[in-house]
């Protein structure tokens, strides 16, 4: 034993020590001879009197030679050679099996139990040396071998190898592990618990992984937990441990790999999952509330203080005029006294109402913002990057819904715009861009009595072709629409072509359609990109569209907009989660 950082650390193995023989003979008399035989030659002697004594002290030293007796009488020499043989330990364990049989059977069966060499009794004491003396030989000429191999290994590991003893000292530790844990020479980690170098919430899991595989567990166990680098810094690992025996002691073996980038990864998937299903939640919730504006509001509140895990919240719109004051459209958990007076609270007022962080969030429609969502919280508030980017998108939705429940209410006197709810409630139904774009299209081209409409859906990436839909239910897949009216590209508003002109464009996009004197072109954006155009016509020139219809047809856009946005990032969700099980499944199987 020698002593090295804070525990004692067991010696390497040694392939050039004196070897290790066992002895097994239930005659007094024959193990005395071998004794006497062997004594001088340098070898370390260990004896056994029957085949369960044989079988137990091979496990327990691992010697590096065993002479064998035949004839016992609890467990012959031949059941004792095969069990030998199947254990993973002590299967290359050289055997020279000791017997008074001399038929050419009987050293058949032996061969077929595994033995390497026999010897006759009554035992030559020359024999016995020459054979003992060059097995012993080989055999350390092996181990060396083994040796340079396992050193060599250990080296180019691309994963952390750690070897512990049965109280989880560590006795080995390769290049690798050193450098994961930033540290610089063997003799900081060699002698010390491993559970040093492991964060306190990883521990527990560790020190069972270590418990079960010394307890020489038959399968390998795995875990997850945290180490910490010299310079303080954690990173997560994946644990694969298995039971060894080491210079003939029971030990675990450990093998780490980093899962940093696996649990980064893990990670921004799940928050783009919350976000996802907070955002469909939002929708799902708008599109079955009132499109009263104060109502629509006070439910929307409700779902993003539940998203948000926030204590409580108010929406303020702005006045009719310039010289009305802004109110307080709905809130929930906001002291009255704050609300008194149905203006918005002072942050002063709110610290006051132990109020002490809150988050602004304008409802943004377009270039213009309708109102103002706040959302408060009791204590600190920490908004990180995916809440930033969550906030945005509740802003970006809450703005859609608050416009569109706005111009319902001021188009009341016409009766289609009932059709702005039943496409809510059939685009809450499907996730699929394309059935979204037969929906908003088929709708309000049946609202608006326009016998010839097609929408045009462009796809994210520049390079890749157009989908038309037309009323009658057809799709064309088309090239990329290249040569749009620049018009038509930056506008922001519905616009109304001659129908020559509009047969023009579709012309470009391979369809040709008959649109009559005058077609309403919606262009359908993402903020500064043009996701869609939308294109109504085929009436007669006794009916123009109105401005109403040409507002019905922009809120009917802008829906079908949101629609195709929830459902391309739900396809890439899907896409993203199918990779991710990939990787998991290929990091398990290594």
């Amino acid at each position: 034993m020698k002593r090295t950082g804070t525990k004692d650390v067991k010696e390497k193995p040694n392939p050039t020590r004196e070897s290790l023989v066992l002895i097994v003979d239930d005659d007094p008399t024959a193990r005395d001879l071998i004794r006497v035989t062997l004594s001088r030659e340098g070898h370390h002697l260990v004896y056994a009197a029957n085949g369960s004594q044989a079988l137990a002290k091979a496990r327990e030293l691992t010697p590096d030679l065993i002479l064998l007796d035949v004839m016992m009488p609890d467990i012959n020499g031949f059941e004792v050679c095969r069990r030998l043989r199947t254990d993973p330990l002590l299967g290359q364990v050289p055997i020279v099996m000791i017997t008074a049989l001399t038929d050419r059977d009987a050293r058949l069966q032996g061969i077929e139990a595994g033995a390497d060499d026999f010897i006759s009794k009554p035992l030559d004491p020359a024999e016995l040396r020459a054979r003992v003396r060059t097995i012993t030989r080989l055999n350390r000429y092996r181990l060396l071998r083994e040796r340079a191999v396992f050193e060599q290994l250990v080296k180019v590991l691309p994963d952390g190898l750690v070897i512990t003893d049965a109280e989880g000292v560590v006795q080995l530790v390769n290049p690798t592990m050193l450098r994961m844990l930033a540290v610089d020479e063997e003799g900081d980690v060699v002698g010390k618990e491993l559970l040093t170098f492991v964060a306190p919430q990883g521990s527990a899991a560790l020190s069972t992984c270590i418990r079960d595989v010394v307890a020489a567990a038959p399968e390998a166990t795995q875990a997850e937990t945290w180490f910490i680098r010299s310079d303080g810094k954690r990173f997560a690992a994946e644990i694969n441990a298995r039971h060894l025996t080491w210079q003939g002691e029971p030990a675990a073996q450990i093998i780490v790999r980093d899962a940093t980038e696996r649990k980064l990864a893990e990670e921004k998937l799940h928050a783009y999952a919350q976000q996802q299903t907070a955002l469909y939640t939002i929708a799902s919730t708008v599109a079955a509330s009132s499109l009263k504006p104060d109502e629509l509001l006070a439910d929307a509140l409700d779902v993003v203080l539940n998203v948000l895990d926030a204590d409580a919240g108010w929406v303020v719109l702005p006045g009719s005029t310039e010289e009305t004051p802004s109110r307080v459209v709905a809130s929930r958990a906001v002291p009255a006294s704050l609300l008194a007076d149905g203006t918005p609270p002072t942050s002063d007022k709110l610290a006051q109402a132990g109020l002490r962080e809150h988050v602004s969030i304008p409802l943004s429609a377009g270039d213009g913002v309708l109102g103002v969502m706040e959302i408060a919280w009791r204590q600190p508030y920490s908004c990180t990057e995916a809440d930033r980017s969550l906030l945005t998108a509740i802003s970006q939705q809450l703005g859609l819904a608050l416009r569109n429940a706005q111009l319902y209410q001021s188009a009341l006197q016409v009766d289609r715009l009932q059709v702005l709810n039943e496409l809510d409630q059939a685009l809450v139904a499907t996730l699929d861009p394309q059935e979204v774009a037969h929906i908003a299209l088929h709708r309000i081209a049946e609202a608006l009595d326009a016998p010839t409409g097609t929408l045009l859906l462009i796809p994210p990436h520049p390079n890749a072709g157009v989908e038309i839909f037309t009323v009658n239910g057809e799709r064309i897949e088309a090239p990329p629409c290249d040569d749009l009216p620049r018009r038509l590209r930056d506008s922001r508003e519905a616009l109304l072509l001659s129908g020559d002109k509009l047969s023009q464009i579709a012309f470009s996009c391979e369809l040709v359609e008959q649109w009559g004197s005058s077609a309403l072109v919606i262009p359908v954006r993402d903020e500064d990109d043009l996701v869609a155009l939308l294109a109504l016509g085929g009436r007669p020139d006794s009916r123009p569209f109105t401005d109403e219809e040409r507002a019905l047809a922009q809120a009917v856009a802008s829906r079908a907009r949101q629609a195709i946005q929830n459902a391309r990032l739900y396809q890439a969700s899907q896409q993203q989660s199918a990779r991710l099980a990939t990787l998991n499944a290929i990091s398990a199987a290594a």
